[in-house]
């Protein structure tokens, strides 16, 4: 069993989003007839000047695809935004005897410590803090799996077997929506303090990678309307 943690990687290339976003402006300036506008670098400033404006059905002619590692119970939550479109790694046919897991964040952590098998340990003196209810979570998981395995080795089917598996198992999602969908994604899972710390870890760090990737998509975002 692998303790990991969650994370995000844009499929989508560069050269695509910006295509795409060029694509935007040409739908947008149809609805103002205003195409004789349009030049090399015309986009950006246009399209900062639609989402202010909030008429944002123009930037969903822009799509996006990240690949996510996750727990399923933080899949359960992404899977919810039903504007986007899903494919996850089946529990039902993939054998999971050889797991990785993702934990809850410690709350006494505040950032500073990673999870090992021994118990937090801090990222910069290496001191580590044994959790005691993280150590009643990881043996109880151990418990499920090695039961897993072993209606696995008599028989049993992994689509039946599966009923032992955790939440806190890892899985991997391919997400795909608009930018539209993508920036309520990230006002609700990335930017909402109350969201869960993983699916705001998890999504923090994909909008980061996007506009690192995409520096124009941070300036369009500076724009959104509260």
């Amino acid at each position: 069993m692998k303790i990991v943690h969650p994370k995000a990687e844009i499929i989508s290339s560069k050269e695509s989003i910006m295509e795409q976003l060029r694509i935007c402006e040409a739908a947008g300036r149809t609805c103002y007839q205003s195409q004789d506008k349009i030049n090399k670098n015309s986009y950006v400033k246009f399209l900062r000047g639609i989402v202010k404006s909030g008429h944002l059905s123009v930037i969903e002619h822009l799509s996006i695809s990240a690949r996510l590692i996750c727990s399923r119970s933080c899949s359960h939550q992404i899977v919810r935004h039903r504007l986007c479109q899903f494919s996850q790694a089946s529990q039902r046919y993939v054998n999971m005897s050889n797991p990785e897991i993702i934990l809850p964040h410690n709350p006494l952590s505040e950032g500073t410590y990673y999870l090992t098998h021994v118990g937090w340990k801090n990222k910069e003196t290496n001191e580590v803090i044994v959790d005691v209810n993280t150590s009643n979570i990881i043996s109880c998981i151990k418990q499920n799996f090695e039961l897993y395995q072993t209606l696995i080795q008599d028989g049993l089917k992994k689509e039946d077997a599966r009923c032992l598996l955790p939440n806190a198992c890892a899985t991997e999602i391919v997400m795909t929506c608009n930018f539209r969908e993508w920036m309520h994604v990230f006002k609700e899972r990335a930017d909402n303090k109350h969201a869960q710390e993983e699916i705001r870890e998890l999504f923090t760090g994909f909008k980061n990678k996007l506009v690192e990737l995409v520096p124009e998509i941070g300036e369009i975002l500076q724009y959104e309307k509260d």
